[in-house]
């Protein structure tokens, strides 16, 4: 890790409500659980692989508020069945910090309730 990066990880686990799409709960560093993890002002947060295990199938967003409130996807992924996803990003997803830059994972599982966990590794630099 080049000087100046702090390697972060982002993870989440609950059991989802039914079969509408919920935001998961995160911890950054093992901090205490939020809906969003914020991206301060001359910071980068850079994602290098994501994993994503379900109980039953599911379709996950990592999103992006560059104003605190209005979430956008930058990344998607779906897992089909009962299992753990792996993704690799190479040079990653990479968010620039502001002063309401916040990211957050959201899940849907369309069979109903199911157990799912989730953890985004990379770093972050001023």
């Amino acid at each position: 890790m080049a000087e100046g990066k702090t390697v972060r990880s982002i993870t989440g686990s609950q059991t989802t409500a039914g079969a509408a799409e919920e935001t998961v709960n995160l911890t950054l560093d093992g901090g205490a659980p939020a809906a969003a993890i914020a991206v301060g002002v001359g910071s980068t947060l850079t994602i290098t692989d994501w994993i994503v295990t379900t109980e039953a199938p599911a379709r996950w967003r990592f999103q992006q508020a560059n104003d605190g409130v209005t979430f956008f996807d930058i990344f998607l992924l779906r897992s089909a069945a009962d299992g753990t996803i792996g993704v690799n990003l190479g040079t990653g997803i990479v968010v620039n910090g502001g002063a309401n830059v916040l990211v957050r994972v959201r899940v849907e599982t369309p069979a109903g309730a199911a157990a799912v966990t989730t953890s985004l590794r990379g770093y972050t630099a001023p």
